[in-house]
């Protein structure tokens, strides 16, 4: 329980940390478009891109935690 909670709480950190870089990032490229149009497409798909990317960090976490070794297989 204890590997499931810390695994949880480290997953969520990284995903606001990895969130607020990217919007940071996101915003620093809007600034620099001139058009007003381009750069509400380029805050679009930024954030839909952090948005995938934020998916593919808990979907490539270990699913199961390591078990002690049993002699029973079915324990």
């Amino acid at each position: 329980m204890l590997y499931a909670c810390t695994t949880s709480l480290l997953l969520i950190v990284g995903c606001v940390l990895f969130h607020y870089e990217a919007l940071r990032f996101i915003g620093a490229a809007a600034v620099g478009v001139r058009q007003h149009r381009r750069a509400g497409l380029v805050v679009i798909f930024g954030v839909v891109a952090a948005h995938r990317v934020e998916i593919l960090i808990p979907a490539t976490s270990p699913e199961n935690p390591p078990r002690p070794y049993t002699r029973n297989a079915w324990a």
